[in-house]
């Protein structure tokens, strides 16, 4: 309704331009308002008025509520049908008359003197001194907006920081915080009563063994020899001068007991010394034995592997992997063969295949050799060792006519016998055994492997 009476003190001031639970405008009018100008629906000033066909004026939202969804409706007032598309239509005259008319204050009973158009009400309000707030800390406390700077400063839940150690609390706790928390905060020893002393270096005024209070109980610089005093830090001097003699003689039984402990010490230090000495001779004693074993052990190694690859019956059967230097910087590099025995006993030999062994122009040819080599039965031999060396290349190409396997000699004649200490061992050979490109590429090699055989002519005329 629209209100022609003074309103309470504690009124708030409410928006002109929002819509009032009932739909009108819920302000006091000076003077009154006619009657022409209220909803029939919410007793209040027309807010948005709308007129109907039978000449009845109601709130925008009021009628809006009555409507609904539905296209015809009764008039709430002589109850005529109304099409709502035709039947109803702003009343902007109406409207203007109404905002312009003359309204008191919200607040006037709290001793606001505004009055003027309803239009600007609301302008007035959101800047009302007299308008009653709730604080916005939640102190629930309700001050007029004038004295909002007042209310703040004072109130028991605005935030703040410690003026200590500008930490964040509100108001009301600020005196339980500083008297019992704050780590910047001056305070009293409870030992010496100094005062001005900030709580977080309170441990360290009062430590034992660093701080500086006179009155903290400190055990004697003697305690570690038998003192048992625990007494205030200011004492200390006093207690040095009158205990001396209980301190001396303290110092000489801790002296004495372990003048004690140093020789008991000493004498198992010398017994542990002498255990040692004896750990090391007999540690080194089977280290020499160990030494001893491992290179027996490697000699019969050595003697059965060399029992396992070496024969003695004239005939080398050898695989040659060639992965390893054709190809590469080793193109020229020996490669030596197992060794061999012609006979048990017999002339210990060796082959020696060299693939860029002699170059003419611009042709490579791979040379082969025999070599006599210093053996385990040439006491009993005859030398010079002369023989004639058969040699096979396996043809590794298999096709319908049969492989084709190439072979040639090497004669060794008047090969003198091999001393340990004069440079290379003698040997006899071929040059030109073939043509390294043919070797490689050819059908001889095959996945880089070539096998060879070597048959040493064995006959007793040759060997003297």
């Amino acid at each position: 309704m629209a209100r022609n009476s003074r309103p309470s003190s504690d009124r708030a001031c409410q928006s002109t331009q929002d819509v009032h639970p009932t739909g009108g405008y819920d302000a006091e009018f000076d003077p009154p308002l006619d009657a022409k100008y209220l909803c029939p629906v919410c007793l209040a000033a027309l807010r948005g008025p709308l007129q109907t066909k039978c000449g009845h004026r109601f709130c925008k939202m009021c009628l809006q509520r009555i409507i609904g969804t539905r296209p015809h409706v009764k008039c709430p007032v002589d109850k005529s049908w109304l099409d709502v598309k035709s039947d109803i239509f702003e009343d902007v005259a109406v409207e203007r008359e109404i905002l312009s008319s003359t309204v008191l204050c919200s607040n006037s009973g709290s001793g606001c003197n505004w009055r003027g158009d309803l239009r600007h009400l609301q302008v007035h309000c959101d800047a009302c001194p007299c308008a009653k707030l709730v604080c916005p800390n939640g102190c629930e406390e309700q001050y007029l907006r004038g004295k909002s700077e007042d209310h703040l400063r004072d109130c028991p839940l605005q935030v703040l920081n410690c003026s200590h150690c500008g930490e964040t609390i509100i108001r009301k706790d600020e005196p339980r915080h500083q008297l019992l928390v704050c780590p910047k905060y001056p305070v009293q020893c409870d030992e010496c009563g100094h005062a001005g002393i900030i709580r977080e270096e309170m441990p360290k005024h009062t430590d034992v063994k660093e701080g500086n209070c006179p009155s903290t109980l400190v055990p004697c610089d003697y305690q570690e020899a038998g003192c048992k005093c625990q007494i205030k830090r200011s004492e200390l001097p006093d207690h040095y001068q009158q205990a001396t003699t209980d301190h001396m003689r303290l110092l000489r039984m801790e002296v004495t007991a372990q003048k004690a402990l140093l020789q008991t010490q000493s004498a198992l230090l010398m017994e542990c010394n002498t255990k040692c000495s004896q750990l090391i001779s007999e540690i080194e004693a089977m280290k020499k034995c160990f030494d001893e074993k491992d290179k027996l052990v490697n000699q019969q190694v050595e003697r059965i592997s060399h029992l396992e690859n070496t024969n003695y019956n004239g005939r080398l059967y050898w695989k040659i992997d060639l992965n390893s230097y054709t190809g590469s910087n080793n193109s020229s590099a020996r490669i030596l063969s197992p060794p061999f025995y012609t006979s048990r006993p017999g002339y210990k030999l060796r082959a020696c295949l060299e693939l860029d062994g002699h170059v003419t122009g611009s042709t490579s040819y791979t040379s082969l050799f025999v070599v006599l080599q210093q053996g385990d039965f040439d006491d009993c031999l005859h030398f010079p060792f002369s023989t004639t060396c058969g040699v096979t290349l396996f043809d590794q190409c298999q096709n319908a006519r049969g492989n084709s396997n190439f072979t040639s000699t090497i004669s060794c004649g008047n090969m003198p016998r091999a001393w340990p200490g004069e440079g290379r061992d003698p040997f006899r050979g071929r040059l030109k055994l073939m043509e390294t490109d043919a070797l490689i590429q050819g059908r001889f090699c095959r996945d880089g492997t070539l096998f060879m055989r070597i048959d040493v002519d064995v006959s007793p005329s040759l060997h003297h």
